[in-house]
């Protein structure tokens, strides 16, 4: 037997939904470094290292894509049992009955938390430039 193509659709759609959240965050976080800039520089002035102004920003990143990762996971936790539940048309999705599976929401959490970290350090590295 081969892939089921509705699976794999649904996967590949839900990678797609992963990255484009990191992008959301990175693109949040550089908008928020931009509109900070003044604070920043009062900061540094006061003597804050550039790197822990930097370290800030990519907490800031991995805080927001954590919270917004586990209440995907808890969406998908509680939602997953009503449309694969007995009184569903199992036909919906192909004939499989859909089922959470916790390694897959932590491989989902991380995934989405590592790359909004990895994406959180461009807004990091331009703080921490500034004088």
């Amino acid at each position: 037997e081969g892939i089921d193509q509705d699976l794999l659709t649904f996967g590949l759609f839900g990678a797609v939904a992963l990255v484009v959240s990191a992008i959301g965050i990175f693109s949040a976080t550089l908008v928020e470094a931009e509109e900070r800039t003044h604070e920043i520089g009062v900061r540094r002035a006061l003597g804050a290292s550039a790197a822990r102004m930097g370290w800030s920003m990519v907490a800031r990143a991995l805080g927001v894509a954590f919270v917004g990762g586990l209440l995907g996971v808890l969406g998908a936790a509680l939602i997953i049992p009503i449309l694969s539940g007995p009184a569903q048309d199992a036909a919906l999705f192909g004939g499989v009955r859909l089922t959470f599976s916790p390694l897959a929401a932590l491989a989902s959490l991380g995934t989405v938390v590592g790359a909004s970290g990895v994406l959180g350090l461009v807004p990091a590295f331009r703080v921490g430039r500034l004088k």
